[in-house]
């Protein structure tokens, strides 16, 4: 390697890159940048969503790491990967993050050098030492929560960590991403993270087929430092990116009460279950006293076949009786919906439509929710399951998941009626409300065998309700 030693080790130039991250600030670079300054290496990010990567940046790595931390990044990190080899074939390449261990072999074979899952800031600062020490990355010893090409299939590294500070200098400013709409409002956001992890165990979801139950929390301190470093660069709201805020809900609690005589103006959202939102009501009314505007609770389904077989923890009524708990609070809910199942049937989907309209939640979901498909990746939870495993057709190695076919296919069709008409009012922006009595009209035609045309109405003035300017999907 080109760059200089110091003291019997390599300076190791670290080049560490995101392709998408929801819109928000890509925290999963700017933690390991951290510790990777901490331990004297140099290094720059790129967030390829809102920059570009230079010639010359490429060619000044000796170590790439590209973030994988949900499934819409997969596809693109491949790509840069290449891209990176073709420049700069001495350079190792690592990928990271939660969607990268599910998939290493698949990376390995477009050309990773290195996969680190799970915990990743520790494993990857080791794998950054041993080049430093001129050693193959491959050398004897293994490096716990990495793994490499000649290896056999090494466990992400799920251990306790002391968080530091995020480098959230090494980032673009806060104003190239999403930001809180609240009618006229406009809120610049910041993203962070309380805990990392889940401890439930939902079928359909990546995260337990890496954390198997497991909840890691970032220290209280470290937390409340990062929210007040993103409030010095202009934030005005939070964005609590945990994939379960009140997993930890005592610590989840801390910090907002710190936060909230710190800052008493921030705003924030964070996302929750359903479960935790019946079972926790004097914390959720409590978080809606500090602030929060709005939750997003990953309600997937309305019917309860359906539901058990993603083992969500809720039922139906449950649905109702978070709306009713935060109605009183005064948080908007922004549930989310995997629309398309193997087992949703046009009944199913139908129920979905008229008990959104029933809620008054037509203006809380992004019409994007209702065209979901159920993803199925490699080490899903729902393979093995002889429900999931009949409808499964072959594996899509360009779109990292198993394809399955639905045994009616009005809902088939259904789908590719939905997708298309979301496109297209997006497109013309045109009003979710219509966008969502189109859809309806859809279904109920599917349902019936003959074309229907509901009539929206008088839509009239929109309601404000708070919702981040991209829509939450993966």
């Amino acid at each position: 390697m080109s760059s200089a030693i110091v003291r019997g080790l390599i300076q190791m130039k670290v080049l560490l890159c995101s392709t998408y991250e929801l819109g928000h600030q890509p925290l999963a670079l700017a933690q390991p940048a951290a510790q990777l300054l901490a331990s004297g290496f140099d290094v720059q990010c790129r967030d390829l969503a809102v920059q570009s990567l230079e010639r010359a940046v490429v060619e000044w790595a000796d170590v790439v790491g590209i973030s994988i931390p949900m499934f819409t990044a997969i596809r693109l990190g491949v790509k840069l990967g290449d891209q990176i080899k073709t420049v700069n074939p001495r350079a190792h390449v690592t990928y990271f993050g939660l969607y990268a261990s599910l998939n290493a072999q698949y990376l390995f074979e477009k050309g990773a050098d290195s996969v680190v899952g799970g915990e990743f800031e520790g494993p990857m600062v080791n794998l950054v030492r041993r080049l430093a020490r001129g050693e193959p990355a491959n050398a004897e010893g293994s490096i716990e929560g990495v793994q490499l090409v000649k290896e056999g299939e090494a466990l992400p590294f799920l251990g306790r960590q002391q968080f530091v500070l995020p480098a959230r200098h090494l980032l673009p400013p806060l104003d190239r991403y999403s930001y809180l709409e609240w009618g006229e409002v406009r809120k610049v956001s910041g993203y962070v993270e309380a805990s990392r992890g889940c401890a439930h165990k939902c079928l359909h979801c990546p995260i337990p087929a890496v954390y198997e139950g497991r909840v890691r929390i970032v220290q209280e301190d470290v937390v409340l430092q990062d929210i007040a470093q993103l409030v010095s660069m202009g934030a005005r709201h939070i964005d609590f990116g945990d994939p379960d805020f009140l997993n930890g809900v005592k610590h989840s609690l801390r910090v907002v009460r710190r936060m909230h005589e710190q800052f008493p103006d921030l705003t924030f959202n964070f996302t929750t279950k359903i479960e935790h939102v019946v079972e926790h009501q004097d914390a959720i009314l409590e978080l809606g006293s500090l602030g929060c505007a709005f939750s997003i609770s990953a309600v997937e389904a309305l019917s309860d076949h359906i539901l058990e077989k993603l083992e969500k923890g809720h039922t139906q009524l449950d649905v109702r009786a978070a709306k009713r708990i935060a109605d009183q609070a005064g948080i908007v809910m922004r549930p989310t919906f995997v629309a398309f199942t193997p087992w949703t049937g046009i009944d199913d989907y139908l129920h979905v439509m008229e008990m959104v309209e029933e809620l008054g939640w037509i203006d809380n979901i992004a019409p994007v929710q209702y065209a979901i498909r159920l993803l199925i990746p490699p080490g899903s939870c729902l393979l093995g399951k002889d429900y999931t495993d009949r409808y499964l057709t072959t594996f899509n190695e360009d779109l990292f998941t198993w394809e399955w076919s639905h045994p009616d296919p009005r809902m088939e069709q259904l789908y590719a009626d939905v997708n298309e008409l979301v496109r297209e009012g997006e497109a013309r922006q045109e009003d979710s409300r219509l966008t969502f009595y189109r859809i309806k009209s859809l279904a109920l035609a599917a349902a019936s065998g003959r074309e229907v045309r509901l009539a929206a109405g008088a839509l009239g003035e929109r309601q404000a309700t708070p919702r981040l300017s991209e829509p939450w999907f993966c």
